[in-house]
């Protein structure tokens, strides 16, 4: 018999996230302080931050977030 471990996303996994985000998003800027292409780059880079939180999520909730 295997034992299922269950995991769960409290408020204290949101905020670790949600500094991990922020932190990554200040290097970006600070990388490219001015240009055209700042805000753009801005963009994927938390879209791509984003992404793996939602990867997260579905790693622990078994979510369906494809559709």
């Amino acid at each position: 018999m295997t034992k299922i471990e269950t995991r769960r996303v409290d408020a204290t996994t949101w905020r670790q996230t949600k500094l991990d985000i922020d932190s990554t998003m200040k290097a970006t800027r600070a990388a490219w302080p001015d240009g055209s292409a700042t805000s753009g780059f801005a963009g994927q880079v938390y879209l791509y931050l984003v992404r793996n939180y939602m990867r997260l999520l579905d790693e622990i909730y078994d979510l369906n977030i494809s559709q």
